[in-house]
């Protein structure tokens, strides 16, 4: 695998993984002090953090997308300022 290659997917791998942590973070402070019948709790607990951390990953990568148009600096917000290219 050529280097700029593997460049481009370590680069993509940083643009998903921080948003992704950084929705996982926020999902847990959201999920912070919810008090649930022990006997729903788990089915009901998985699926409002499941939907919190798609939400709220997808919510940071859009915001810091819109925000890096006017100000490209905050690319870096993504874990990466330079955009993954692949050769197909």
């Amino acid at each position: 695998m050529e280097e700029e290659q593997l460049s481009s997917i370590l680069t993509g791998f940083l643009r998903t993984f921080v948003p992704t942590l950084v929705g996982a973070v926020a999902t847990w402070l959201a999920t912070m002090g919810i008090l649930v019948e022990p006997t729903a709790q788990n089915a009901l607990v998985s699926g409002i953090i499941l939907f919190l951390a798609s939400a709220l990953t997808s919510g940071y990568y859009l915001l810091v997308r819109s925000l890096a148009q006017k100000w490209p600096v905050l690319e870096i917000l993504l874990g990466s300022k330079q955009t993954p290219t692949y050769k197909g």
